[in-house]
């Protein structure tokens, strides 16, 4: 007998936020919108070349991002300190949160 998960959770680009949301996505064949980089994560204007085999360079200035802010994160709640959650993976953050 094999037993169906019985929770499930996902963010993704495009306020994507359950897996219904996912699913249409997929099904129209549609894709999340895209954005410039949030100068929050660093100046894409820096590292913006056309040639992208140039070292520690770029030659698109977007793409899916996630809306949330990455440092909306209560360790509390998950009984990590907060030096802990300030030194882990920002997608650990994420996995974290999308448990809830």
């Amino acid at each position: 007998m094999v037993a169906d998960p019985f929770v499930t959770g996902c963010r993704l680009p495009g306020n994507v936020s359950s897996p219904a949301q996912f699913w249409d996505i997929m099904m129209n064949k549609r894709t999340a919108p895209h954005s410039t980089v949030p100068s929050s994560r660093f100046k894409i204007d820096a590292h913006l070349h056309p040639n992208n085999e140039s070292p520690g360079s770029f030659n698109v200035p977007g793409g899916y991002f996630q809306d949330s802010n990455l440092h909306e994160f209560d360790p509390g709640l998950f009984n990590i300190s907060p030096v802990e959650a300030m030194w882990m993976d920002p997608q650990q953050r994420k996995l974290l949160r999308s448990s809830l």
